[in-house]
C-alpha cells in the first residue's frame, strides 16, 4: 500500500509539473501575475468498486416421516449440498 501511495504521488507530482509547463504563459506575462503551487506530501485515497453476485446459503429445517434415532449424519454444518443427496440416515 505504501509502494502504491508513492507511486501515485510521484504521478500527481508529474502530472502538475506537466501542466504547469504546458499551461498558456500569454496571461501572466501580459499581467505580470505567475501562481506558484508548492507540492506537498498527503492522503490519497483509492476507491475500488465493482458488480457481481453473491449467492447466500439457504438453512432449511429437516424432519423424519418415521421415529428412530439417527446413525449416521452425512454433511458437515455449513456444507453446500445437493438435491436428492442423503443428508442423514436412521436407524
Amino acid at each position: 500500500m505504501k509502494m502504491l501511495k508513492s507511486g501515485l504521488l510521484t504521478i500527481f507530482a508529474l502530472v502538475s509539473v506537466i501542466g504547469v509547463s504546458c499551461s498558456d504563459n500569454s496571461g501572466a506575462a501580459a499581467g505580470g501575475q505567475e501562481q506558484v503551487s508548492a507540492v506537498q506530501r498527503g492522503s490519497i485515497a483509492v476507491e475500488i468498486t465493482s458488480s457481481g453476485n453473491l449467492a447466500l446459503s439457504h438453512k432449511e429445517d429437516m424432519a423424519f416421516q418415521m421415529a428412530g434415532f439417527v446413525e449416521q449424519v452425512a454433511v458437515k454444518e455449513g456444507e453446500s449440498i445437493k438435491q436428492g443427496q442423503v443428508l442423514a440416515n436412521l436407524n
